[in-house]
């Protein structure tokens, strides 16, 4: 797939769950964390908790909030990047400007797997994420006119139902699919920062989340970390258009 000089991804994340670690549900400091911090400095750490709706006799019902452990979210220096270590789950996360290669995340996740599994041990994975969200914005031009850089399907999908005259507020599609074993959700469209105003800006998403679930053994992460963002690659490709792969520059 092409690299390209220049995206418009606002956030990436990648996201690995697995069976819940007792020795993450307490507030102690795990060394995990202390390899982290040659590359992720900033470290805070916040109690997890989940809210419930508890049913009492009679019908009547109330929140109720259980404990889940402690998120320990590590920030780097000088870019937003962070990993996060809950009591079920790890995450690498990247914010704007701060993703430029899949090697480049290849390599974050080498460091970060490698300390999990000489501090955890050989842990299987339930799931393992990834998600690219871009927003394509162009300062010139109509809001609505994306000729030459989004899929012509993808945009008239988005312009369905629209009234000669009326004037869009928002119009943001959800896809559910399936490819061989990778799940795939696809959030597209005009989501419009400026709604409930009519669409005003030129900006399209993509919000691009896939997936692979089930048991996955620990030596298999990578390769299935790989597997998810191929499929993710194969359908942005598909999305965009050659105007918009001349506007982000590939590298070759």
């Amino acid at each position: 797939m092409p690299h390209y000089r220049t995206t418009f991804l606002k956030q990436v994340i990648l996201r690995l769950d697995f069976n819940r670690l007792a020795v993450l549900q307490t507030d102690a400091e795990t060394p995990f964390t202390v390899d982290m911090r040659g590359r992720y400095p900033d470290v805070t750490s916040n109690a997890a908790t989940m809210i419930q709706v508890v049913m009492a006799q009679g019908g009547a019902a109330h929140l109720g909030q259980q404990g889940m452990g402690w998120l320990r979210v590590h920030k780097a220096q000088g870019t937003p990047r962070t990993v996060t270590l809950a009591p079920d789950w790890v995450a690498i996360e990247y914010g704007e400007g701060a993703y430029h290669h899949f090697d480049e995340l290849r390599e974050q996740v080498a460091f970060v797997l490698g300390s999990f599994r000489n501090r955890f041990g050989q842990v299987q994975f339930t799931r393992i994420g990834l998600r690219y969200v871009n927003e394509i914005t162009r300062p010139e031009g109509s809001a609505l006119d994306w000729n030459g850089l989004i899929n012509p399907d993808l945009v008239t999908s988005v312009k369905a139902g629209l009234l000669d005259g009326a004037r869009m507020a928002r119009s943001v599609h959800h896809l559910v699919a399936q490819k061989e074993d990778v799940s795939v959700i696809l959030n597209y469209g005009i989501n419009n920062p400026d709604y409930p105003n009519p669409v005003a800006r030129r900006q399209f998403v993509l919000d691009l989340d896939c997936y692979v679930s089930g048991l996955i053994e620990s030596a298999e992460a990578e390769q299935r970390m790989t597997d998810v963002n191929r499929t993710a690659e194969e359908i942005f490709e598909h999305s965009i258009e050659p105007g918009l792969r001349d506007i982000m520059g590939i590298v070759q």
